[in-house]
């Protein structure tokens, strides 16, 4: 069994820097559930997208005609690269 958490912490751990700030794109489910929180709050200042970019971002993965579906270029990529965009302000 794997626990991909903590396989990305050991990768975090080898690549960034304890202070860090680490722009985290996840589902509501996995943000309200606390798991980044729980592997990497300790150690790094985490930051999510904004509320209007998370809801664009979740329509992207999970709406018609959305990522999950295999439309991967126009809106949905929008909607993803938006999300991004708000991990930097």
């Amino acid at each position: 069994v794997l626990d991909m958490m903590a396989a990305l912490r050991r990768h975090i751990d080898h690549v960034v820097e304890p202070g860090a700030v680490l722009g985290i794109l996840a589902s509501d489910y996995v943000r309200h559930a606390g798991l980044f929180e729980r592997y990497f709050g300790s150690d790094f200042k985490l930051v999510y997208p904004g509320a209007d970019e998370q809801s664009g971002l979740m329509e992207a993965m999970y709406g018609v005609n959305g990522i999950k579906d295999g439309y991967l270029d126009g809106v949905p990529l929008e909607c993803v690269y938006q999300a991004c965009l708000s991990l930097q302000e």
